[in-house]
């Protein structure tokens, strides 16, 4: 799996990089939150996530994109639910 870095303008590298979408896992976790496929389905379902899907026109199959920033703010939202309700979620 290659890590994700970013280059500074002074030429040195950043593991701080955070991008504006990632895709969806083909397996395993992503290496953002560490959250599966079906995490991010169920989360989109839900309507706590936006997935952002990419194909050509007539072609069934494409790319799933992920907002970084509505993950965050759907983690973030799940969070604050579960310690005010002291529920699982």
């Amino acid at each position: 799996m290659k890590s994700i870095q970013s280059t500074e303008p002074d030429g040195s590298s950043s593991a701080k990089f955070t991008p504006e979408f990632f895709p969806l896992p083909q397996r395993g976790q992503d290496p953002f939150f560490g959250l599966g496929r079906s995490s991010y389905y169920d989360l989109e379902k839900r309507g706590l996530l936006r997935l952002v899907r990419l194909r050509k026109p007539g072609n069934i199959r494409g790319k799933v994109l992920i907002p970084y920033a509505d993950a965050l703010a759907a983690l973030r939202k799940l969070s604050s639910m579960d310690t005010k309700s002291g529920e699982n979620i």
